[in-house]
């Protein structure tokens, strides 16, 4: 396998994808459900005087562009190059790795079952998309 072959405009787009996602995920769609889960609320968060600064968003963004960067590479390995075909191999990356390594660390910590439910349906949902981004423009 060459790395040259590798569409790096499509790794980074994908590591956008996951990021925004993320974010989209974690502040619109279930913020309120995910910091009750956590035991917390917003105002928890401002007395706290904690500010997340960059580092960490910047260390999200890198972590996003190791997965794009990974599904890029085994979907150039197995020539992968339609998108329903990209979107079930992504999704079976999650069935066999990140959903069942979610799911025992919610076990042995004790956490609601809910948010396993969100945390791993925003890696399966981030990695279908950028599977499918990358089975479509490789």
């Amino acid at each position: 396998m060459e790395l040259a072959d590798l569409n790096y405009l499509a790794v980074l787009v994908g590591g956008i994808i996951i990021f925004i996602l993320g974010g989209l995920w974690y502040s619109l769609i279930f913020a309120k459900t995910w910091m009750k889960l956590h035991g917390k609320v917003a105002e928890d968060v401002e007395k706290s005087g904690q500010k997340a600064g960059a580092g960490p968003y910047v260390l999200v963004f890198f972590c996003g562009l190791i997965s794009s960067l990974v599904i890029a590479l085994l979907f150039h390995l197995f020539g992968v190059d339609d998108v329903p075909r990209g979107v079930h191999i992504a999704a079976l990356f999650w069935l066999g790795f990140t959903g069942p390594a979610m799911l025992a660390n919610t076990i042995f910590s004790f956490r609601p079952w809910k948010l396993w439910l969100i945390d791993a349906s925003y890696y399966l949902v981030a990695y279908m998309a950028v599977g499918a981004l990358h089975a479509a423009w490789h």
